[in-house]
This record gives C-alpha cells, sequence and structure tokens, in this order.
C-alpha cells in the first residue's frame, strides 16, 4: 500500500467539518480499492473540533489558531514518513472523478494540482466556477486545495510550505516557495477531465464568497449538476450544516 496523509486545518464549522469527515472516510474507502492507504492530520485549537475529528480516526495536531502558517506547517511535520500529501481545506470536497485522477497520479509519483474550482454559498445557495487566477503571473499556480506532494520535494523543504508567520494569502504563499523550489505541480483542469471540486463558503470564511463576484452566478441546474457528482450521503453531510436547494437526492 502507498501512504498518503491529507493534510488540513479546521476551526469553527463544526457542522460542515462533520461533513468534511465523511467525505475523507468515503475517499479513504475509494483509495484503499486502488492500493492507496489514506491517513487524515488535521491541526486544530479548539478541544471541540479535536473531540469531532477523534470520532473519524483522525490525527490530531493540537495548535493555535494564528498564524495558519504555523498551524498548517505544523500538520505537515506530523504527516512525516507518508509518501505523499493531499493538501486540503476543510471546507473543500471533490468527486470520483477527480479522486481517481488523484489516485493514479498517487500510484505513477506524479505531483498535480488543479486550475479551476467551483465555488458554493451554503447559505445564499449559489455557485460560481473560477476558471483559474486571473492575473497572467499567476497562471500556472494551482488553486489551494487537491494538490499532491511527494516526500522527496516536502524533505528538500523541510516539510513546510508556508511562511510560519502568514495567516493571509496561503495559496500564493505556498505557490512561491514551490515556483522558487522548481517543484511546481502539474496543472489539472476539472472542466477537461468531466470532474468537480467545491469550495464550499459559510458565513465563517477567510475568502467569503462574494470576493468572487467577478464570475456569474451558475444555473440552479447547473449547481445541482455539479452536487450530482458527489456521493449523496457527502451531500447530506453538507445539507445538514445548512440546507440548500440543488443538491443530490
Amino acid at each position: 500500500m502507498t501512504r498518503v496523509t491529507l493534510v488540513t486545518c479546521v476551526y469553527l464549522r463544526r457542522e460542515l467539518t462533520r461533513a468534511f469527515w465523511v467525505w475523507a472516510q468515503w475517499l479513504q474507502n475509494r483509495w484503499a480499492g486502488h492500493g492507496i492507504e489514506l491517513s487524515l492530520v488535521a491541526a486544530t485549537s479548539d478541544p471541540n473540533d479535536a473531540a469531532l475529528a477523534d470520532e473519524f480516526g483522525v490525527c490530531v495536531v493540537p495548535h493555535e489558531n494564528v498564524p495558519l502558517g504555523r498551524k498548517f506547517n505544523a500538520a505537515l511535520q506530523a504527516s512525516r514518513g507518508a509518501a505523499a500529501v493531499l493538501i486540503m481545506g476543510s471546507d473543500d470536497f471533490f468527486d470520483a472523478v477527480v479522486a481517481d485522477v488523484l489516485g493514479e497520479a498517487v500510484l505513477a509519483k506524479r505531483s498535480v494540482g488543479f486550475q479551476d474550482l467551483y465555488v458554493a454559498d451554503l447559505p445564499g445557495d449559489r455557485m460560481r466556477y473560477i476558471a483559474g487566477y486571473r492575473v497572467r503571473s499567476r497562471w500556472i499556480e494551482p488553486v489551494g486545495p487537491g494538490t499532491l506532494h511527494f516526500a522527496d520535494v516536502l524533505d528538500r523543504l523541510n516539510w513546510r510550505l508556508w511562511p510560519d508567520d502568514k495567516h493571509h494569502s496561503m495559496d500564493y504563499d505556498r505557490f512561491l516557495t514551490l515556483k522558487a523550489n522548481k517543484a511546481m505541480p502539474q496543472l489539472l483542469n476539472l472542466k477537461v477531465l468531466g470532474g468537480a471540486m467545491v469550495d464550499v463558503k459559510t458565513e465563517v470564511n477567510m475568502w467569503p464568497f462574494d470576493r468572487t463576484r467577478k464570475q456569474p452566478i451558475m444555473s440552479a441546474d447547473e449547481a445541482s449538476e455539479i452536487w450530482a457528482q458527489f456521493p449523496a450521503d457527502v451531500v447530506d453531510a453538507i445539507q445538514s450544516a445548512r440546507p440548500f436547494a440543488g443538491a443530490a437526492a
């Protein structure tokens, strides 16, 4: 079995975090059928978040929430020994198409990330598609979630992808670290693959949904088609955080 660790941080949004762990267990089961052993590591400052993670067999790294760079690096340090790590936000979810593409990349020892992303507003029942970064200098940069990094690169970086003192612009700082060390992942495109990865926004977010306003709101039917690509129990768990229309039954 090839050992991979999912690395994330959790903070508040407990019902959505529960949905994330339901999704992570689905991914564990799917990858196990392909010879991949997925472990879960999460850094958190809250005892209630830690107790929830324990319910799902997550390795909990106690750590203050600020700054986020140090918190994420602590979770990464706890993942030493894995062949690769999968970086995810605890409000990010991807479907079976993406899971299988990433699984193939793990077995091929190929670092990959994604160019594009869907963003969902849970309270407002809205969704947008983001094709990638608009600034030319960032066109080669992957979005935050769904990136695979392998141990040989992480060893060179002493298992640190972010400046310890950073609390904002986390994706950009990781991009600068990877670019400076000539360790950029191959970019994949969700629309080309026919897959979906969704960043679910709630009332508590460093980057709220309305900061994506340059992209048009998708129609209800389009959003429903995206949610239909996810396992029904995962969508049910997301709905339990706050019900919204257009989700898969």
